[in-house]
Order: C-alpha cells, then sequence, then structure tokens
C-alpha cells in the first residue's frame, strides 16, 4: 500500500512513526537505529543459515549410519 492511500485512510506512515521516533533521516539517531537495524537483519539470515547447514548436516550424519 502507498504512503498516498494510507495517508488518505488516516492511517500513520512507516517513515512518520520512524521519524517520530529515531528522527529523520541523516541525524545520528536514526543513522545509528538503521545501522542497528541491519546488523540486526544480517545475524538474524545468518542464523538462520546456520540452522539450516546444521540440520542438512545432521540429516547426512543420520543417512550415513
Amino acid at each position: 500500500m502507498t504512503d498516498e492511500k494510507l495517508k488518505a485512510m488516516g492511517c500513520t506512515t512507516l517513515e512518520e512513526l520512524l521519524d517520530r521516533e529515531y528522527r529523520p533521516k541523516g541525524t545520528p539517531e536514526r543513522d545509528r537505529f538503521e545501522r542497528d537495524a541491519e546488523a540486526f537483519i544480517r545475524a538474524e539470515c545468518m542464523k538462520e543459515k546456520y540452522r539450516k547447514i546444521k540440520a542438512r548436516l545432521k540429516n547426512k550424519k543420520s543417512a550415513s549410519k
């Protein structure tokens, strides 16, 4: 859904919420939030990949017995 549609429905956009909570883009607070959010997302992706690899290795180990 576009920001225009959200506004027409009386909703607050994600950008407005982030501006209110973490200040507008380009401010130190917002930059820190975006950097931390990106690090969190990358860490979660790595954990998920690790879980999948671990499960695959476990399945191979079970199959070879």
